[in-house]
């Protein structure tokens, strides 16, 4: 039965392997091969299955700092955070100088962080004492023990500079990052893209463009570039970086940001548009009906204007029970707009013909096949295909079928189909 098993798991058949092994454990008692029973269960990601046979290891063997360690792993895998966090400690306890457990206790530490000002959180300097921590201890190992734990410290020179990134100790962010780019075996364009961004923050636009990696499929790369060339005056190019990284990532804050772009242009139709998507894609942000406002005052529309500004302070105040004072002295001015002037009323025609030059359509998911990645929209006039790629990322989740979806149509080699996908909200 154990020849069996080692067979498997060399075949990398690890789902068939760690049962085999957990016999193998049960007739002969051999903690070998409960250990490998656990390590094949984890690659074959079963996590809760492998937790309960470290933790049964940890009960034989209560000193032995691997298997806390090795639980705490399984834990952070299903993200069972807090609790991964006290197995780490765990370890931590039993061997001080455990490189691996105080990197994952880090880990686990910058996961708990919130978005909101992450560096006032406990959290945020729990996870940098754990990323210093390795830093005394691989500057204390010999040469071999520095290339065996080599891709460790790599990640957590680049979690460390990614606290430091949020807090704003620039210098000390692009430390990190240098150092771990120099332990990459090839070139490292997420480090780069780091160090950019830090360049961006202090102003040096130029150096900033000089460390960007190329641009790829990464729309935040995309992004930072187009961001730059906007710095730079480079404004055509800017546009269109900003609208691939929108196409990559279609998110709320990349057409709000087009949005905001076209409207520092003065191009107030094309601002329109994007804060029009931003919209659709989250009707709930606080910033997007404050952009569409910003525009609508712009083009006249003050009807429209107030509504948005009036949402927006809305939104802000029942989500964060705070005040919008940027939407509340627009939503003012507007007003007062609207009584010095004696406003007759919004040109709802041209509003109605701006709103359709972005119309999308609108229909129910009718098919959805989670394993082969396609299904089809169902309108009240056509039936679309559509593939998992083309669905928003924060829509995928929700995908299946039954659900109300808008897109937009496009093509493929077979004709029409579903892209840009989002689910709508309830």
């Amino acid at each position: 039965m154990l020849l069996q098993a080692q067979q498997l798991e060399h075949a990398r058949k690890w789902a068939q392997a760690w049962p085999l092994y957990l016999q193998a454990y049960e007739q002969q008692g051999d903690l070998d091969a409960l250990a490998q029973a656990a390590w094949c269960a984890s690659l074959a990601k079963e996590f809760d299955c492998s937790a309960k046979l470290y933790m049964r290891l940890s009960e034989l063997q209560p000193d032995e700092p691997r298997w806390a360690q090795s639980v705490g792993y399984q834990m952070a895998s299903q993200k069972h955070t807090r609790e991964a966090v006290k197995w780490f400690e765990r370890a931590i306890q039993l061997d001080p100088n455990y490189f691996v457990a105080h990197y994952r206790l880090g880990n686990a530490f910058v996961r708990l962080l919130g978005d909101y000002q992450p560096y006032r959180q406990k959290e945020f300097y729990q996870a940098l004492n754990q990323f210093n921590r390795c830093g005394a201890l691989y500057a204390s190992m010999d040469a071999p023990e520095q290339a065996e734990h080599k891709a460790i410290y790599k990640k957590s020179c680049f979690q460390k500079g990614k606290l430091l990134l949020e807090s704003h100790q620039w210098e000390q962010a692009a430390q990190c990052f240098t150092r771990a780019k120099s332990l990459s075996d090839k070139p490292d364009a997420d480090c780069d893209y780091n160090l950019a961004l830090i360049a961006y923050q202090k102003g040096d636009y130029e150096q900033a463009l000089s460390a960007l990696p190329p641009v790829d499929n990464r729309f935040y790369i995309s992004e930072l570039h187009g961001d730059i060339l906007w710095k730079l005056n480079q404004r055509e190019e800017a546009f269109r970086l900003i609208r691939l990284a929108a196409k990559q990532r279609n998110s709320d804050a990349l057409n709000r940001k087009l949005a905001s772009m076209y409207y520092a242009a003065q191009d107030y139709e094309q601002a329109f548009q994007w804060a029009q998507r931003a919209l659709r894609i989250n009707p709930r942000n606080h910033k997007n009906h404050l952009g569409m406002a910003m525009v609508c005052e712009k083009l006249g529309f003050l009807d429209k204007a107030e509504s948005e500004a009036a949402q927006a302070v809305e939104l802000k105040q029942s989500q964060y029970a705070s005040a919008y004072p940027k939407a509340q002295n627009l939503l003012e001015d507007i007003r007062a707009q609207k009584l010095l002037n004696g406003y007759p009323g919004d040109d709802t025609g041209r509003l109605v013909a701006l709103s359709a030059e972005n119309a999308r359509q609108q229909g129910v998911v009718e098919r959805y096949d989670p394993e082969r990645r396609f299904g089809f929209i169902q309108t009240e006039n056509a039936r679309y295909f559509f593939h998992y790629n083309q669905v928003e990322r924060e829509s995928r989740d929700r995908i299946h079928p039954g659900v109300k979806v808008d897109f937009e149509v496009g093509a493929n080699d077979q004709g029409s189909c579903a892209v840009q996908v989002h689910v709508c909200f309830l």
